[in-house]
């Protein structure tokens, strides 16, 4: 079944989940160690944006990749300027990095999984 969960006993991860978990944890500094490389100020060769690119102008993300390579280059006032979201999306990148690094290092979940309650 696509999208199935790992087998869980308890709070325990299995295996493939842990793997998964560790991976994750490691390729998120990685990621925001490629955007630190990027030029700051068109990290981009192209526009993603469709809405800027059919009508010139900004979404609500535009803005959001030159915040965050800005931010991971110590920039953060130039950052907050290009776009305030950057810093809370690279401290949740961080965060979650760490979890579910912790995660996958000790075995099992840090929050245990809420279990459904009987007749709900």
């Amino acid at each position: 079944m696509p999208g199935a969960q790992p087998p869980v006993v308890g709070d325990l991860l299995a295996r493939a989940a842990r793997l998964r978990r560790a991976s994750l944890a490691l390729a998120i500094p990685l990621l925001l160690a490629a955007a630190r490389l990027l030029p700051a100020e068109r990290p981009l060769p192209f526009d993603l944006c469709v809405l800027h690119r059919l009508t010139g102008l900004d979404c609500l993300t535009c803005g959001l990749t030159r915040a965050v390579c800005l931010l991971v280059r110590g920039r953060a006032a130039e950052s907050l300027r290009m776009h305030p979201a950057g810093a809370p999306l690279v401290t949740g990148f961080v965060v979650a990095s760490i979890w579910i690094g912790v995660e996958a290092a000790v075995g099992r979940r840090i929050v245990p999984r809420r279990r459904p309650r009987a007749g709900a």
